[in-house]
């Protein structure tokens, strides 16, 4: 005798039962899922905000090449150093820092004692964002490369900017040094040759 309706309604087939499990078990992996890339993506924020805020630590080493600890340099008066990206000797021996995450450069004797710091921070021609190298030439003057805004502010003897060097939007500047009386400017399609003055004296040497 056939099944009536209310005993099939309330006797479900096998093969409804299963289907309601299988979309059960796929509902649980989707919030698993969803779960493991929140705690990732905490743990990634977590990270970047550890990066960005943590103090700097310089340690400076003897000339015997053997490592020999000198002393270590985190800050001056209570201000600590974040994100230093370079760091420089001048001509008397003064050590130049690119603290990058407080946008500016400050200077220790070479005893690693605080001397000055400089650099204004903001968007406009002589003011910078991010710099992440520094180069000093003999005479005292001052190089400083925001990579970010696509130029190195110059800088004189006494600490004040003086000029800038624009590149295009499609150079990136990534580092600086100084050789005598040229300034040299290592980019992400090769290098450029300037004077102290910031005049070019070559095109790109292109890498290859």
């Amino acid at each position: 005798m056939a099944d009536s309706p209310d005993s099939a309604a309330s006797n479900p087939s096998p093969s409804s039962s299963g289907g309601g499990a299988a979309a059960s078990r796929g509902s649980a992996i989707r919030w698993l899922l969803l779960v493991i890339l929140l705690l990732a993506l905490l743990l990634a924020a977590a990270w970047f905000y550890w990066n960005l805020t943590r103090p700097a630590d310089l340690t400076i080493e003897g000339e015997s090449g053997e490592g020999d600890y000198l002393f270590s340099i985190y800050g001056f008066e209570g201000d600590q150093l974040r994100r230093t990206s370079s760091v420089r000797i001048g001509r008397t021996g003064d050590i130049y820092v690119a603290d990058t995450g407080k946008h500016r450069i400050v200077v220790f004797d070479d005893s690693g004692v605080y001397q000055t710091v400089y650099g204004e921070a903001g968007d406009e021609p002589l003011q910078i964002m991010n710099p992440i190298d520094v180069a000093v030439a003999a005479d005292g003057r001052s190089y400083v490369l925001d990579k970010n805004a696509h130029k190195i502010v110059m800088y004189d003897a006494t600490n004040q900017a003086s000029d800038f060097i624009p590149f295009a939007e499609d150079i990136f500047p990534l580092s600086l040094a100084v050789d005598g009386e040229t300034l040299f400017v290592t980019t992400e399609s090769g290098i450029v040759e300037f004077d102290m003055d910031g005049n070019a004296l070559t095109g790109y040497v292109a890498w290859g």
